[in-house]
């Protein structure tokens, strides 16, 4: 049998006072792999020497522009669907730390070039919209927090 590789990323759930979900929708325009534009959450990988909580904070300032220093709330671990190539060129899967946040009031978000648009949603459409990444039970836990 085959060890199966993974990195670990993490990922924000960010609220607003009307409880919508910030999402992203992903410029794949440069991927390695044809992929099509897919939405997904403020995040990417733990970079070595960092915390989860420095990578999170990190990810936020790259991706929307906003320094954020509260603690956030831990929500769940998953693995993702996609799975991301390695210099080797072998594929390996993602397993997400996902943490539960709101913005300090007045944040204004700036694009990153990671994306084509944010759009704040509601639970459903998010779960719709997320479950080519994530797999069911997050979509589930999603719907139910």
């Amino acid at each position: 049998m085959t060890e199966k590789l993974f990195h670990v990323g993490v990922k924000a759930l960010i609220q607003d006072s009307q409880s919508r979900l910030l999402l992203a929708l992903r410029d794949t325009s440069n991927h390695s792999t044809p992929t099509a534009p897919y939405w997904d959450l403020i995040g990417g990988r733990i970079e070595e020497g960092e915390t989860s909580l420095d990578a999170l904070r990190r990810e936020i300032q790259e991706e929307i522009g906003v320094s954020y220093e509260a603690e956030p709330i831990f929500i769940t671990a998953t693995i993702s669907n996609h799975q991301t190539k390695i210099a080797s060129g072998e594929k390996v899967g993602i397993a997400i730390m996902v943490y539960r946040l709101t913005l300090p009031g007045g944040a204004e978000i700036k694009p990153a070039t990671d994306f084509t648009t944010y759009e704040w949603v509601d639970k459903v459409d998010a779960a719709e919209r997320l479950q080519h990444k994530y797999p069911a039970d997050f979509i589930s836990a999603l719907l139910v927090s």
